[in-house]
């Protein structure tokens, strides 16, 4: 019984944990850098593909976390398949030739760059992260995306609300001990998203050794599929939250009168 009180009270810690880190990392990423302007995205693109500058086409998405797609009335409840820090864009004709040369050329630069696959290269500079995918077929533009990189400030903030919802939750357990009902079933749904939150938070810190943009802590409620289990296992969650304070409270004053 007691091995299960303490699986209890860790799922629960882990489970609130995952609910609140995201909303540290959420205030921490206001102090995000600004996009890169239509002419420094040239400049980039001209390091990158010298001569291809002059042609390049600009595409930006300027929200601080959003989708390029926030008309669709369906995902409120459904989630959305591209979520993120938002994006400035160049894309330019022709394919984009050697990777491996222009990472020589990036890094030349300046920019510390990842190792070139086939299909992208990452490099990242100060408050950004570009990515750039090449074009094979004739008549495709390759492109060359740069990434707002996330602040420090944001994993520390992370870490605090982390550790604030892993206390909270102990706490709940602790509160909430022979009172099941709707909570199992509310952890049970909320678990995705605490296995992908306890990933994201891993992955977030060992980016900034990386070259690659940084996923938000609080994407995976905004996902697709992900989104409509996680509002469910969360309403249920807090049905119980509810009905465990409701009944200690209620279980003392009763005592007390008695």
């Amino acid at each position: 019984m007691r091995k299960i009180a303490i699986v209890a009270a860790l799922w629960t810690a882990l489970t609130v944990a995952a609910l609140t880190a995201p909303i540290g990392a959420w205030i921490g990423w206001r102090a995000a850098a600004d996009l890169p302007t239509d002419e420094q995205m040239r400049a980039i693109v001209a390091v990158a593909k010298p001569g291809y500058e002059g042609g390049a086409e600009f595409d930006r998405a300027p929200y601080l976390s959003g989708t390029p797609f926030p008309d669709d009335p369906g995902v409120l409840w459904n989630g959305y398949e591209e979520y993120g820090a938002g994006y400035a864009e160049a894309r330019f004709s022709g394919t984009a030739g050697d990777l491996g040369g222009m990472a020589d050329r990036l890094r030349a630069a300046g920019w510390r760059v990842g190792d070139p696959s086939q299909d992208e290269l990452t490099a990242a500079s100060g408050d950004w992260r570009l990515v750039v995918r090449p074009a094979y077929d004739v008549g495709e533009s390759a492109a060359a995306r740069v990434h707002r990189a996330q602040p420090v400030r944001v994993a520390v903030l992370a870490a605090v609300f982390w550790l604030v919802g892993a206390l909270l939750g102990a706490g709940l357990a602790w509160l909430a001990r022979g009172l099941i009902g709707l909570g199992v079933l509310g952890l049970a749904l909320l678990s995705f998203h605490t296995l992908l939150v306890s990933v994201y938070l891993v992955a977030d810190v060992v980016e900034y050794w990386g070259t690659g943009p940084f996923p938000l802590l609080w994407e995976p409620v905004m996902t697709i599929l992900v989104r409509p289990v996680t509002l469910i296992g969360g309403s249920l969650f807090l049905v119980w939250v509810a009905g465990v304070l409701i009944h200690r409270l209620t279980g003392r004053a009763s005592a007390a009168v008695g």
